[in-house]
């Protein structure tokens, strides 16, 4: 997980910034660029947990390859769903600033594509663990989740 949720965070800003220079054109872009700030916030708020319970932060040494395909796919199609809601409903509420939906299916898209190649790398430099056990994203989780608040809230004290 160390490796792999910093490279989908800057996957994540990086196909929202890039789907909103796509769809408008740097000069447009600027002035629409809160909404692209709204997105790429929205947008790791909502993937990343979503990752995480598809499996796509286990060891690449437990993976299967087709499974590990699957659940990028089904990740990324829950999760853009979910953004796509929430920034629609967001803009409808005026909430959050309207944003063009083709830059949320780019955004999709590109996604796609950054976590296949990212999982594609780190499966071709996997190292081989004999006896390396796997836990479920929901295992996982109920081992962890007390350490990750302490340690969440001695950043949030700084």
């Amino acid at each position: 997980m160390r490796y792999l949720m910093p490279l989908d965070i800057l996957a994540i800003i990086t196909a929202s910034l890039l789907a909103f220079l796509m769809r408008l054109g740097l000069p447009k872009y600027y002035e629409l660029s809160s909404a692209a700030l709204d997105m790429v916030f929205i947008s790791l708020v909502v993937k990343i947990p979503i990752f995480f319970f598809m499996g796509l932060y286990q060891r690449p040494a437990t993976w299967k390859p087709l499974e590990m395909l699957r659940n990028i796919f089904l990740g990324v199609i829950m999760s853009s769903a979910a953004v796509i809601i929430l920034t629609l409903v967001g803009s409808a509420l005026n909430i959050f600033p309207s944003i063009p939906r083709v830059a949320m299916l780019t955004d999709s898209a590109l996604t796609l594509i950054a976590l296949i190649l990212i999982r594609a790398m780190a499966f071709g430099l996997r190292g081989a663990y004999a006896s390396l056990k796997v836990y479920s994203p929901l295992e996982y989780f109920k081992q962890h989740w007390q350490q990750w608040i302490k340690e969440a809230s001695i950043f949030t004290e700084s």
